[in-house]
């Protein structure tokens, strides 16, 4: 039994697009969205087996050489969902602004050029900036839509991703190495003046992202469940396994 047995596995992976509808006349828009949730499952999936290999529980054999390692090993499973998870995010990103700025009435190809740089061009401000302007310019349902996507990603980021997650994520990613609470760690002295300056590297308290851990993974689940409700479902057909338009 491991600590994620009581957060449900998503079962996204039923809105996968089929290689079929890509010769048919289902919506591009709402192929490019169900292919996206396939990349978010995916990495859901890694960041949640990384969470499950970084138990304490876990027997790592001949990786924790005479019992040393395990510690080490811990926190590199650790980072890497960390890692995942944030990913998870940017991916969830791209799935709202592909459903923003693919016609839904155009089937039309698009290169995988065109693709490129449309994913180039999302962040979180051009993700809301897309959002305001088809809250803006759309009428009764859709206006409504729009406006609670637009809520439920600002809830999400602001309120219920675990404090710091974003931070950590950025500063593992760009600026920082991250040590062991309780492990001894190599540090730098300089003396200038009779000041002493150490420099050493940011805290890692294993237990505490565990936890956070957790915390995330039933809040994304939630979220992207929100997600598939407002954009993925309405156009889907449950009966076919495919988007309304399949023939």
């Amino acid at each position: 039994m491991n600590e994620y047995e009581d957060i449900k596995l998503p079962d996204w992976n039923r809105y996968f697009p089929i290689e079929l509808e890509y010769y048919t006349n289902t919506s591009r828009r709402d192929l490019f969205c169900r292919f996206k949730l396939s990349q978010i499952y995916q990495d859901y999936c890694l960041a949640r087996a990384n969470c499950i290999f970084a138990d304490s529980r876990t027997d790592y054999g001949d990786l924790d050489y005479k019992g040393m390692n395990k510690e080490w090993l811990r926190k590199m499973f650790l980072q890497n969902a960390l890692v995942y998870f944030n990913i998870c995010v940017d991916l969830s990103w791209v799935m709202v602004y592909f459903f923003c700025v693919i016609d839904n009435n155009s089937n039309l190809k698009i290169s995988q050029n065109e693709i490129d740089e449309i994913e180039k061009n999302v962040r979180e401000r051009t993700l809301y900036k897309e959002l305001d302007k088809k809250i803006n310019s759309a009428n009764g349902a859709d206006k409504t839509m729009y406006q609670n996507l637009k809520d439920l990603i600002e809830d999400f980021m602001e309120n219920r991703i675990p404090e710091n997650f974003r931070d950590d994520y950025n500063e593992l990613k760009h600026r920082k190495t991250f040590n062991i609470i309780g492990v001894p760690q190599d540090q730098v002295s300089f003396f200038n003046n009779s000041n002493i300056l150490v420099l050493k590297n940011k805290e890692f308290d294993i237990d505490k992202y565990s936890s956070k851990m957790k915390e995330f993974a039933k809040a994304f689940c939630d979220y992207i469940d929100e997600i598939i409700e407002l954009i993925v479902k309405p156009n889907y057909d449950e009966k076919k396994g495919t988007g309304n338009n399949f023939e």
